[in-house]
């Protein structure tokens, strides 16, 4: 993944705190391309359902006009027409999402969500994006920070609640004490915009969150913030099926398979800014 190094804005995140009833289904695309691959069983026939928490600016999120949009719903809506079906989506808070998938609430979990072994266990995932986390500064980065690493022992940091970044930064924070380097303060928020105010304001001397909301928000403009170091904590990303269904699996891994070689998927992703993020 590339290094970040161009300052990154906090204005606009303060229109992405919307919240909808869940299951709202998303329009059919005024012209449906042609289905090109068998249509898998659905839990409600003719539709896709996915299971979406739309809090994940620039993958899943509600614009101004309360309509799903993001990297990951363009690609989901892509996915459900190639198998001749409507694409829905059902609004799922993320800490229950899959729960909700295994009591047949929806079809496919897309949400940012990472491959990991403990969910391996429970679903089978279709891999299509790369993730990770960032460190976010003020302008200039007056304290040096160069990363997720020593440079911050002695330092606050702000993190989402329930995050890998979280995760992480308790990791640095405890090998920070260990070594007598000084205390790391982690700040678990709410949110990001809390985050990245507190930053803009001089309140937090860092703020950690996904790969891809930094890159979003660096390509709106250039005047709050700044990257310290390099991307940390790759993983993959992945759409999440049931256990055992080889063949909405199947169906997912042929979808992705024609976007990518048609050319769309690299389109998506480079219109959302998250083009560095392409699986490998």
């Amino acid at each position: 993944m590339k290094a970040f190094s161009r300052t990154v804005p906090i204005v606009i995140v303060m229109g992405l705190a919307l919240t909808a009833c869940a299951g709202r289904a998303s329009e059919p695309a005024a012209e449906r391309s042609a289905a090109s691959i068998e249509s898998p069983a659905t839990i409600a026939a003719g539709k896709l359902t996915y299971c979406t928490p739309f809090e994940s600016p620039p993958n899943n999120f509600y614009d101004e006009n309360h309509k799903e949009v993001g990297a990951e719903v363009e690609l989901a809506r892509i996915f459900a027409e190639k198998m001749g079906l409507e694409p829905a989506f059902r609004e799922t808070k993320f800490a229950s999402i899959i729960p909700t998938l295994l009591a047949s609430q929806c079809d496919v979990i897309m949400a940012s969500l990472y491959i990991k072994p403990e969910r391996e266990e429970v679903v089978d995932f279709v891999p299509y994006m790369m993730s990770g986390q960032a460190v976010a500064v003020g302008v200039g980065n007056p304290k040096k920070i160069t990363g997720m690493d020593d440079s911050l022992c002695g330092l606050k940091i702000g993190v989402k609640t329930g995050t890998t970044a979280a995760t992480l930064s308790a990791v640095q924070a405890q090998s920070c004490t260990d070594r007598g380097e000084g205390k790391m303060t982690v700040m678990s928020l709410d949110n990001q915009t809390q985050g990245l105010q507190q930053v803009t304001a001089g309140q937090l001397d860092a703020y950690s969150d996904t790969s891809a909301l930094v890159l979003y928000y660096e390509s709106k403009d250039a005047s709050a913030f700044e990257i310290a170091g390099d991307p940390y904590g790759e993983i993959t990303v992945g759409a999440a099926v049931s256990k055992g269904n080889a063949e909405l699996q199947g169906a997912l891994t042929t979808a992705l398979s024609e976007v990518r070689k048609e050319g769309t998927y690299d389109k998506i992703l480079k219109k959302w800014n998250v083009d560095s993020l392409a699986l490998r």
